[in-house]
């Protein structure tokens, strides 16, 4: 069983506000003012003072990696912390991703930043990142963190789609009231007319196409300052066993039946 909160605290736990220390401080270190722009130097070292603070409100997210049946994650998956370029809006991210020797056995490059001349794509990638307040449209956005899922590659799309067509309704289930984001890089006719905010709508439109020419997509969502760690974990858990069970298509000694290691979650 994969449980939220595990210790006597629980319920304080489960009440805190997740990432009031991160997102405060990112106004003090880097500034509220959404045009300031820093020399190479002082984004790096305003990088490296909040590194420990990110990590410290992301650690009980991390931990739930820890648990079974995650606990062999790692040995397929790396985790890492990955710095943004010079005045980029993402300051930090936390990401897991495929192991290197994953991309020697595909003979594909391995991916930035162990390969300074890598590519961004890691194929597939769960990630949470750190983002400065940003000006867009006369619109002020104060700093938010984002927990996103993350296909890139072609292969990975095509094992994707086949777990999600082999388990749809447990996705279904997975996805449920988490009011998820979803991204492609390239345009989708079917998925330009429909309006609504199903996510699972969206995702059935988006595996009908058979080609995507960036084999691009992400499923997403932000939190504020104020955000509870039950939904922050909710969300981040269930991103988990996705990315957990899609690797298992994707590797080269398949594991296909993952899911089934959740059924207590999937109970509808």
């Amino acid at each position: 069983m994969v449980s939220l909160v595990k210790d006597k605290d629980s319920t304080q736990i489960s009440r805190r506000e997740m990432f009031q220390r991160s997102l405060t401080e990112v106004d003090k270190i880097f500034s509220n003012n959404f045009h300031t722009e820093f020399t190479l130097d002082q984004w790096r070292e305003k990088q490296h003072i909040f590194l420990p603070i990110f990590s410290s409100d992301t650690k009980p997210l991390v931990d739930i990696c820890a648990t079974e049946p995650f606990n062999n994650i790692f040995e397929f998956s790396k985790s890492e912390y990955v710095i943004s370029q010079l005045n980029h809006s993402l300051i930090i991210e936390f990401r897991i991703c495929p192991q290197n020797e994953y991309y020697k056995t595909a003979q594909k490059p391995i991916p930035q930043p162990d390969n300074p001349k890598g590519p961004n794509a890691t194929g597939i990638e769960l990630c949470i990142g750190a983002y400065r307040g940003i000006s867009k449209d006369k619109i002020i956005y104060p700093p938010f963190v984002e927990i996103r899922f993350e296909i890139w590659g072609h292969k990975e799309r095509k094992e994707f789609i086949f777990f999600y067509k082999n388990y749809r309704r447990p996705m279904e289930i997975l996805l449920k009231d988490l009011e998820l984001e979803f991204f492609t890089s390239s345009v989708f006719k079917n998925l330009e007319k429909y309006n609504g905010t199903d996510i699972i709508r969206k995702l059935d439109l988006y595996v009908s196409n058979k080609e995507d020419p960036e084999a691009y997509f992400s499923l997403g969502k932000t939190f504020n300052k104020n955000s509870e760690f039950d939904r922050v974990a909710k969300v981040f858990r269930n991103l988990l066993i996705i990315y957990y069970c899609c690797c298992g298509y994707c590797q080269e000694r398949k594991e296909l039946d993952r899911i089934l290691d959740f059924s207590d979650i999937l109970i509808d």
